[in-house]
C-alpha cells in the first residue's frame, strides 16, 4: 500500500516538470518570435524610409536643405580604416574656409593631398564626423526650384553639387551665388564651380569617405580663387568652367587676351582690365593728337612772328642807310648763338599753313 502511493507521488512529480518544462518552452518560443517581428519591422521601416529619400531625390531634388529622415545610404563611418582600406580618396571639407581637399593614396598607401577646390558651404552642412559617398546625378532638382549638376551624395540630402541653375539649361547658371563661391551661402550642400564638380563625379567612386572640419587654414593645398562674373551681362549665365562648346566664355577672353593659354577662368579680369585699358589708351591717343595740332599752331605763330621781325629789321636798315661811298664789308665771325636768317621762302617751305588742320 505505502509502495503504491509513493509510486503515485513520484508520477505526480513527473508530470508537473513535464507541464513545467512545456510552459517555458512556450514562452521562449514565444520571446523569440517576438525577437524576430520586432527586428523584421526595422528592416522593412529602414527599406521604406531609403525607398522615400532616393525617390525624394530622383523626383523633388536633392536639395540645399537637410531632410529629417534616417540617413537612407547609412553613410557615417565608424570605423574608418575599414572603408579607408577598400578607396583610393580621401576628401575633407573645411566649411570654416569653404575649402575641399582632395587626398589620394600614393605607392606607399598614404594618403598626399592633390587637388584643392573652392566651394560654399552652409547652415546645415555637417562640422564634424566622417561619411562616404553614395549615389550621384548628373542633374538634380534641389530646394527652391533650381538645379543642381554632377551631384555626388556625401549623407541624406546634403551633396556635392555646382552652382544652381534656375532651369535645367546650361546657360541659366545663378550667377550671382557663382560671386559667392569660397564664403558662407548655401542651406547645407557644397557647392563647388562646375569643373570640380564634374571632376568628383566622374573620379571619386562610391563609399569614398568624406570628412568635415573646421579650422583658418583653408588646407596644404591652400585655397584656390576665382573671378567675379557679373559684371559681364554676355557671359554670366554660363559657368566659365564649363567646357561646353556653346560656352560663350571661351570665345569672348580668347577674343579680349588674344592668347592661346586665355580659355582659363583665371583671366577673365585680366579681359575686363584689358578691355578698360583700351578705351584709357584711346582717350590719351586722343588727347595726345589734340596736343600735337595746338604745338603745330603755335609753332606757325612763332616762325610767322619771326619772319616779320627780320622783314621790318631789314627795311628799317635799308631806308637809314647814308649816302656815303659803298666799301666792302668786312667779314665778321659769326656768333655760335646767332640764329640763320630766314627769308620768305623758308618759311613757306617750312610752315605751309594750309596743310594744318584744327
Amino acid at each position: 500500500m505505502n509502495g503504491q502511493i509513493i509510486r503515485k507521488i513520484i508520477t505526480n512529480i513527473k508530470d508537473n516538470d513535464k507541464n513545467r518544462i512545456i510552459f517555458l518552452s512556450s514562452i521562449l518560443i514565444t520571446i523569440i518570435i517576438a525577437i524576430i517581428i520586432a527586428i523584421s519591422c526595422k528592416n522593412a521601416k529602414t527599406n521604406s524610409d531609403t525607398t522615400n529619400a532616393t525617390s525624394l531625390l530622383e523626383q523633388n531634388g536633392a536639395e540645399e536643405l537637410v531632410i529629417a529622415v534616417d540617413d537612407p545610404s547609412n553613410a557615417k563611418v565608424q570605423n574608418i580604416k575599414e572603408v579607408d582600406e577598400k578607396t583610393q580618396y580621401h576628401i575633407k571639407v573645411n566649411y570654416k574656409a569653404n575649402t575641399v581637399t582632395i587626398y589620394k593614396k600614393d605607392n606607399n598607401n598614404n594618403l598626399k593631398p592633390v587637388k584643392a577646390m573652392i566651394c560654399s558651404t552652409g547652415e546645415s552642412t555637417p562640422t564634424s564626423g566622417i561619411y562616404k559617398t553614395s549615389d550621384r546625378f548628373v542633374w538634380a532638382k534641389l530646394v527652391g526650384n533650381v538645379y543642381g549638376r554632377y551631384c555626388t551624395r556625401i549623407t541624406g540630402s546634403i551633396l556635392f553639387h555646382s552652382v544652381p541653375y534656375t532651369e535645367k539649361n546650361n546657360g541659366a547658371l545663378e550667377y550671382w551665388e557663382y560671386d559667392k563661391l569660397g564664403t558662407t551661402a548655401s542651406k547645407g550642400c557644397v557647392r563647388l564651380t562646375l569643373q570640380d564638380a564634374k571632376w568628383i563625379y566622374n573620379n571619386i567612386p562610391q563609399q569614398t569617405t568624406v570628412e568635415f572640419y573646421a579650422d583658418s587654414n583653408p588646407g596644404p593645398l591652400g585655397k584656390p580663387t576665382i573671378d567675379k562674373i557679373t559684371w559681364n551681362e554676355t557671359c554670366r549665365g554660363w559657368d566659365p568652367t564649363d567646357t561646353d562648346s556653346n560656352n560663350p566664355w571661351l570665345t569672348y577672353v580668347a577674343t579680349s587676351n588674344n592668347s592661346n593659354n586665355s580659355n582659363s577662368p583665371n583671366n577673365l579680369n585680366n579681359a575686363q582690365t584689358n578691355k578698360n585699358n583700351e578705351n584709357k589708351n584711346s582717350l590719351s591717343s586722343n588727347t595726345n593728337t589734340n596736343s600735337t595740332t595746338n604745338n603745330t599752331v603755335n609753332n606757325t605763330n612763332k616762325d610767322n612772328s619771326s619772319t616779320n621781325e627780320e622783314n621790318n629789321t631789314h627795311s628799317e636798315n635799308t631806308n637809314n642807310t647814308p649816302q656815303t661811298p659803298i666799301e666792302e664789308p668786312k667779314e665778321e665771325p659769326k656768333e655760335e648763338n646767332q640764329e640763320p636768317e630766314i627769308t620768305e621762302e623758308d618759311v613757306n617751305t617750312q610752315n605751309p599753313q594750309e596743310n594744318i588742320q584744327i
